[in-house]
């Protein structure tokens, strides 16, 4: 499985698509959560909660934190300087 999940991201990578690539990396990540950790994953929660969550191996959280932080700038890196332009 996370060969076929690297190989997915890595093909829209390659194709200059690497805020999809992240933001895939990301929910097949939660999906692997979900697998290892069932009670987790919450629909309320959101990819920060389930960074900080202790009952994930600190291995993989600081990993999946990694994942979170590049597709929020991915994500919400253009909002901030849009907001601070127009005012």
């Amino acid at each position: 499985p996370a060969r076929s999940l690297l190989g997915e991201g890595v093909g829209r990578a390659e194709a200059g698509l690497f805020a999809e690539a992240a933001h895939l990396l990301l929910f097949r990540s939660i999906e692997d959560i979900e697998t290892r950790r069932p009670n987790l994953v919450r629909p309320a929660l959101t990819s920060r909660d389930i960074a900080g969550a202790p009952s994930i191996p600190d291995q993989a959280r600081r990993a999946f934190g990694v994942i979170v932080r590049q597709v929020e700038k991915s994500l919400f890196g253009g909002l901030r300087s849009a907001v601070g332009n127009c005012c």
